[in-house]
Order: C-alpha cells, then sequence, then structure tokens
C-alpha cells in the first residue's frame, strides 16, 4: 500500500471523529467556535470548517494548536472517544 493510500485510510478512520470529538471537548468546556478560534488564534472560518466536518484533514500544527488548548494528544482528537 502506497503513501496516498495509507493516507486515504487513516482520513476515513479518522474523520468521522475529529469534528465530533472537538465539539464534544467544546461543549465540555462550553466555549463556542468562536472562542476557541480567538483562544488558539486561528481563524473562526478554519475551526468553523473543522467543526461542521468541512475540513477532515486539518494541518498538523492546527491540531497542535487545538489539542494543546484541550490538553488531550493529537491521536486523541482523531480517535473514538466515545
Amino acid at each position: 500500500m502506497g503513501f496516498i493510500e495509507r493516507n486515504q485510510l487513516l482520513h476515513t478512520k479518522t474523520a468521522p471523529f475529529l469534528a465530533r470529538n472537538i465539539v464534544a471537548l467544546m461543549k465540555k468546556r462550553r466555549i463556542s467556535d468562536s472562542d476557541l478560534a480567538k483562544a488558539i488564534s486561528l481563524p473562526y472560518n478554519t475551526i468553523k470548517r473543522i467543526t461542521v466536518g468541512k475540513t477532515v484533514d486539518p494541518k498538523i500544527s492546527t491540531l497542535l494548536l487545538i489539542a494543546n488548548f484541550f490538553d488531550v494528544s493529537i491521536d486523541g482528537l482523531l480517535k473514538n472517544m466515545t
């Protein structure tokens, strides 16, 4: 299996959880998309696209900012947390 196929497989397995996990973490902290964007100095639209599932493969730097804010690992953002 080549890099592209592995990368697509990764997105297929993790994409459904990313948005759901971030939304759950925001609810737990009682913050909005806008609050998160301001707190980690990212554009609101970037966060919104991730939380509604439009962006399923954000930059690693974006995931790191989000993970650090919520004190979870990047893996934690991508895995089924239920």
